[in-house]
């Protein structure tokens, strides 16, 4: 059963170009989440928009350690929503309902994963990696991070911070779009190793695509598009 929180505003900051993630204090002691989670998103404020444009659905990018506070990071566009987000002073409130979403580590941690984020579609994985950190699991994890351009990636420096922390968790970088030399030796050695891909819808179709041509079967592979990517 799905609920309804109020949640508060405590900070704005730029991640990367044109990349902004915003942090809210939830005030219900209730309110928890699995890493991979999101929640939907309303802004009071867009009541007379129809629903769809005054909702909006965000992967919480935030550890589940510390459910009290949740981030959410999305790129900037003119849509009505955004911009009210953006424009809210410190101290505004939403309110949210979720947890909602079943794309989530497995239970047992005994067979490696590999993450491919294309651009903002990081949030999800972020929120598995700070809690496999924090949490010291022995899950193997390899992110494939793609990005148009070094100054769009979102959480570098965290990540790469991770990486060097947690020794369990293995970080390359892609740059433009992804070709089938991109996914070449990570094919090879994880061919039977369960595939997370998150991202714009046709950045995901060519990855699937990509990896059906090196035998990565369909059922392998677990997907979440982030439609609307920066239009909403």
């Amino acid at each position: 059963m799905l609920h309804n929180f109020p949640i508060t505003l405590i900070s704005k900051k730029e991640i990367a170009e044109n990349t902004v993630e915003v942090t809210f204090d939830v005030a219900a002691p209730d309110f928890t989440f699995t890493p991979g989670q999101y929640v939907s998103v309303e802004i009071a404020a867009l009541a007379e928009l129809p629903v769809p444009l005054r909702c909006h659905d965000f992967s919480i990018a935030s550890s589940p350690a510390n459910p009290s506070q949740i981030s959410l990071a999305f790129r900037v566009s003119g849509s009505a929503f955004k911009t009210a987000l953006l424009e809210m002073p410190i101290g505004a409130t939403v309110t949210i309902s979720g947890p909602k979403g079943v794309f989530n580590l497995p239970t047992i941690p005994d067979t490696p994963l590999v993450f491919v984020a294309g651009g903002i579609g990081i949030t999800p994985f972020l929120s598995m990696i700070r809690f496999a950190a924090e949490s010291a699991s022995p899950q193997v994890i390899k992110l494939l991070y793609l990005n148009t351009k070094e100054s769009t990636t979102a959480y570098r420096d965290e990540l790469r911070a991770l990486a060097k922390q947690n020794p369990n968790f293995t970080l390359e970088e892609f740059f433009g779009v992804p070709t089938r030399e991109t996914f070449a030796t990570p094919a090879s050695v994880f061919k039977d190793t369960p595939w997370y891909i998150v991202g714009a819808p046709a950045m995901v179709e060519r990855v699937q695509d990509i990896l059906r041509g090196f035998a990565i079967l369909d059922e392998q592979v677990r997907t979440e598009e982030f439609s609307g990517y920066g239009t909403h």
